[in-house]
C-alpha cells in the first residue's frame, strides 16, 4: 500500500527563529521543522515533502508570498498540507488561501508557535503534532490549528496579550 503524503510549506516566523521577545524574529538559516518531524518517525506511514514559499517574519509576508503558497499547493497536488507560518499574519494567510482556493480538494492546515521550535519551552511541538493529527480528522478546506484548537481562518483572531488564537465568530 502506498504511503500517505504530507506536504509541509515553510515560510519562517517564530517557529523557525532563534529569538524570543524581540520586536522582530531573527530566523534560523535552515528550518528546524524537518528535524522535528523526522524525530516523530512518521516515515513508516507517510511520505513527507518540504517546500519553501518564503523565509520571513510574518509581518513581512505579503500577497505575492501568499500566492506563491497557493501555487506550491497546486503544483505539488498533495491532499494533506501543513503550512508553518508566523502568528502575526497566520490568519490573514489562511483567509487569503480560503478565498483563493474555495474548491480545494486538499486539507490545508496553518500552524506556528509563539516560542521558537528550538527552545525547550516551545509550543511549536504541540502545535505541529496537533496539526498532524487534524490532517486525518478534517475534510478538504483551509484551517488554523493553534493551541489545540481548530479555527476557520475567517474567524481566527490572535489575542495580543496572551498570544492565543480564538474564534471571533462571524
Amino acid at each position: 500500500m502506498a504511503k500517505a503524503k504530507i506536504l509541509f510549506i515553510l515560510t519562517g516566523g517564530t517557529i523557525d527563529s532563534k529569538t524570543e521577545g524581540l520586536e522582530r524574529d531573527i530566523l534560523l538559516k535552515q528550518s528546524a521543522v524537518p528535524g522535528f518531524i523526522e524525530s516523530l518517525d512518521l516515515n513508516k506511514n507517510f511520505e513527507i515533502e518540504y517546500a519553501h514559499a518564503c523565509w520571513k517574519d510574518s509581518r513581512d509576508v505579503n500577497d505575492e508570498d501568499r500566492e506563491r503558497i497557493a501555487e506550491i499547493i497546486v503544483a505539488h497536488g498533495q491532499n494533506k498540507v501543513i503550512i508553518t507560518h508566523g502568528t502575526f499574519t497566520l490568519a490573514q494567510t489562511g483567509k487569503f488561501l480560503k478565498h483563493r482556493m474555495p474548491d480545494t480538494h486538499a486539507t490545508i492546515v496553518l500552524t506556528g508557535s509563539l516560542i521558537p521550535l528550538i527552545f525547550e519551552n516551545s509550543d511549536g511541538p504541540d502545535n505541529l503534532k496537533f496539526a498532524l493529527r487534524q490532517l486525518g480528522n478534517l475534510g478538504p478546506g483551509v484551517y488554523v490549528c493553534m493551541n489545540q484548537t481548530v479555527l476557520d481562518p475567517a474567524e481566527a483572531v490572535k489575542d495580543p496579550i496572551s498570544g492565543k488564537f480564538y474564534s471571533a465568530g462571524t
